[in-house]
């Protein structure tokens, strides 16, 4: 986990849906150990930190849209002191497929504004379960994305990796949170 100056804070989900989630959710997996052991993480809660790439509708699924997003770490820091308060590192384990399932058809309006999102570059905190992979990708299937808008993150301060241990596993905090090794800036 990242270190805290006067002008930081630990990260705290929104009161509701993600509190809840966000304690519930694995945060020690990331796209290349979804796909290696994806058998092993179907019935978990997953959370993924990515940037918005594109979305697409599919004939096969109306109510749904799938997002494919950038995963990127994140030393769950809110910092208030300088260029942005999410300080993403521009590194990170690859691309994951969210499919964000609605109850009904998605309207015209809904899917111009997932668009605005994706074509600003988005940071988002998914939230989901594990149902498939396409052409090497994980696809997360769920109803919990936090959007958060393009001018409140950078991934130009900080870069960093998570680390793992010789067995190619994340190494976590108390918290369950990855710890992370700072590459520079």
């Amino acid at each position: 986990m990242g270190c805290l100056t006067h002008t930081s804070e630990h990260y705290k989900p929104w009161d509701g849906w993600e509190t809840v989630l966000f304690k519930e959710a694995r945060k020690d997996l990331f796209p290349p150990d979804l796909v290696n052991d994806f058998d092993k993480y179907q019935k978990d809660l997953i959370h993924l930190v990515g940037i918005s790439e594109r979305f697409s509708k599919r004939e096969c699924c109306p109510n749904a849209l799938f997002l494919r997003f950038e995963q990127k770490y994140w030393d769950y820091i809110l910092d208030y002191g300088g260029i942005a308060e999410y300080q993403v590192s521009p590194r990170g384990e690859g691309p994951f497929i969210y499919k964000f399932s609605y109850g009904q058809p998605i309207s015209n309006k809904q899917q111009q504004e997932i668009k605005v999102s994706i074509e600003n570059k988005d940071l988002v905190l998914a939230y989901g379960f594990l149902v498939g992979v396409e052409d090497g990708v994980p696809v997360l299937s769920g109803r919990w994305i936090r959007a958060i808008p393009r001018h409140l993150y950078s991934t130009e301060v900080l870069s960093y990796v998570v680390k793992r241990d010789k067995n190619n596993k994340v190494i976590t905090t108390e918290s369950g949170l990855p710890e992370i090794e700072y590459t520079g800036q």
